[in-house]
């Protein structure tokens, strides 16, 4: 009953490691590689919007950046 325990715990982890072990590498904070798909509009919304703004500022706002230009130029047109 023990054995068969610890064999199941000796399982999990192994399965766990290896999934962590393959697992694709997650973006950069800051890679925006997804935005060559977005509205242009909403790209320069977000441009104009940023633009006298220091890095923290921008970094700190940025959410409600990201709400204030989808309002007006949603990031992804409905097709």
């Amino acid at each position: 009953m023990i054995s068969s325990r610890l064999t199941l715990v000796a399982v999990i982890a192994a399965v766990g490691l290896g999934s962590l072990a393959v697992a694709p590498a997650t973006a950069a904070p800051g890679d925006f590689g997804f935005l060559k798909d977005v509205n242009p509009e909403f790209k320069r919304c977000l441009a104009r919007v940023g633009a006298g703004m220091s890095p923290e500022k921008r970094k700190r706002l940025e959410r409600q950046m990201h709400l204030a230009c989808d309002q007006y130029y949603p990031a992804f047109k409905k097709r």
